[in-house]
């Protein structure tokens, strides 16, 4: 910060009201509004964009209805000059800004760009006369684009990078990539090919791959992967990745920063493969010889060789509460200082009766809440936690929204399992006062048959054969229900429990 020019800059403009004002900027409409533009799957950068942008004023944090804040709202006019520093991004020069905001619209042309990571921004100043953009900007909107890169081979199942060269410790190489809508892994090959193979000295050089791609209300960790190589030279390495068909994979490579400083180059190869089933997943009830049709479908250009199995490894309970979960508010010290809000707790409580033989045997168990698990920073409440307790109300484990297995000791007997949730509105506590709360245990493997027909399926004879799958062919299979002989076997096992 430059001390001096932003002091002489507060006493140039201490009696400009309008510098108290700030700026929210909104891209799109409700009711999901942005902060910036983010252009990134391939049918986005492939043609022009037009987006809105909306500028709205907002007069101090709270922005309350006083009548020294109203005044200020009624006599606010700002004339702002807008510029670009990229030229693929056409705004309008000028814009009147009143106290209900304004929306103007901007012309985005990725088509010309090269493959790869723009960015950009879109920045509003103070109007002059001479056109002058002197001092900050009121408001700054980001605008960020990657591309990825055409397809490199005649072939849709294979995307050549080339030769990466690494020149220097820490350097990475970073690729966008669109994999074949019907695609569900990708194999990516990366060799040294480095010449110095008759040195006996030659040591490892350590590089790290890390993919991941960006779908809607999921975290990065769902799609992502992250693996270190060490690669000699000439030396090939495979790494197999699931992925989503049709969504832009960012692919880095980096060099470690430990890596001497001796050049080298790699070679990076990326093979998509897989076939997409029509349904995804598939729901077998008691009663049903198994599931409805799946339909495997090859889009990509070369031949597939099926030959699927099915299992289950887990069996889940639902347990409901004891009875209706308490709302109480927590102590003086639990309050949000933001808004100087109280903050209340919900605590519902739950049995499970294991079986008699689990009783005399140490086993796992991972409770589960399907509507509040896996969500942490973009949750709707503040905290979640189930504490589970043995027959002597011993503390037996922990989890949150991220839950693992706790292991039981022997002679627990029946366990009590105590759900706390969090949040300042206890009317939204209320609501999950008969939160399902669900037990998960583990069962071995439990193999399914697979079959090529519903006759075959009903009649449990025969089963799926190995065949190839030519591009553009599709098949069915059918996925049988779970042998009874098989379940009987499972310790603890009910009916009306879900296995998976």
């Amino acid at each position: 910060i430059n001390v001096p020019a932003a002091w002489d800059y507060l006493l140039k403009n201490k009696d400009d009201i309008n510098q108290d004002v700030l700026y929210k900027i909104t891209v799109g409409a409700s009711p999901s509004p942005l902060r910036g533009v983010y252009l990134r799957q391939a049918h986005e950068t492939s043609h022009k964009q037009a987006v809105a942008i909306t500028v709205a004023p907002k007069f101090g944090y709270d922005d309350n209805d006083d009548e020294t804040q109203q005044q200020k709202r009624v006599e606010f006019e700002q004339r702002i000059t807008l510029k670009s520093e990229a030229a693929y991004v056409d705004v309008p020069k000028k814009l009147v800004l009143m106290n209900n905001g304004r929306t103007f619209k901007i012309e985005i042309d990725p088509t010309s760009l090269t493959p790869g990571l723009h960015t950009t921004m879109i920045m509003g100043y103070p109007y002059s006369e001479d056109g002058s953009t002197n001092g900050a900007p009121l408001f700054v909107m980001p605008i960020t684009i990657a591309k990825p890169l055409p397809q490199t081979s005649t072939t849709n199942t294979i995307m050549e990078l080339g030769n990466l060269n690494f020149e220097q410790p820490n350097q990475i190489h970073r690729h966008f990539l669109t994999p074949p809508e019907s695609a569900t892994y990708a194999d990516i090959f990366i060799e040294d090919t480095s010449s110095d193979t008759n040195d006996k000295d030659a040591t490892p050089r350590l590089f790290t791959l890390h993919t991941v791609q960006l779908l809607p209300s999921t975290p990065h960790r769902d799609n992502e992967k992250q693996r270190s190589l060490n690669l000699y030279p000439k030396q090939m390495t495979t790494t197999s990745i699931p992925i989503i068909g049709g969504v832009t994979l960012e692919l880095c490579l980096a060099r470690g920063w430990s890596t001497l400083q001796t050049p080298n180059a790699v070679n990076v190869k990326v093979v998509w493969g897989g076939v997409k089933p029509l349904p995804a997943t598939i729901a077998i009830q008691s009663g049903q010889a198994g599931s409805t049709p799946v339909r495997l479908y090859n889009g990509l250009d070369s031949d597939v060789t099926l030959n699927p199995s099915a299992k289950l490894t887990k069996w889940k309970t639902a347990l409901r509460p004891k009875s209706i979960g308490n709302v109480l508010p927590l102590g003086e010290r639990d309050v949000l200082p933001s808004h100087n809000a109280r903050i209340y707790q919900l605590i519902t409580e739950y049995e499970y009766s294991p079986d008699k033989d689990d009783i005399l045997k140490e086993y796992k168990l991972t409770p589960r809440v399907p509507s509040l698990n896996q969500y942490l920073y973009e949750s709707q409440f503040f905290a979640q936690m189930v504490h589970v307790y043995d027959d002597s109300k011993k503390l037996l484990g922990v989890t949150d929204a991220f839950p693992s297995g706790i292991t039981i000791p022997a002679n627990s007997g029946k366990l009590t399992l105590r759900l706390q949730i969090r949040h300042e509105d206890p009317q939204a506590l209320e609501k999950l006062n008969q939160q399902v709360l669900w037990v998960e245990r583990t069962i071995g493997d439990v193999s399914l048959s697979i079959h090529n027909s519903h006759m075959s399926m009903v009649a449990n004879v025969g089963t799926f054969s190995k065949r190839v799958l030519k591009p553009d062919q599709s098949t069915a299979a059918f996925v049988s229900a779970p042998n009874l002989e098989a379940l009987g076997k499972i310790k603890g096992l009910q009916c009306g429990r879900i296995r998976r």
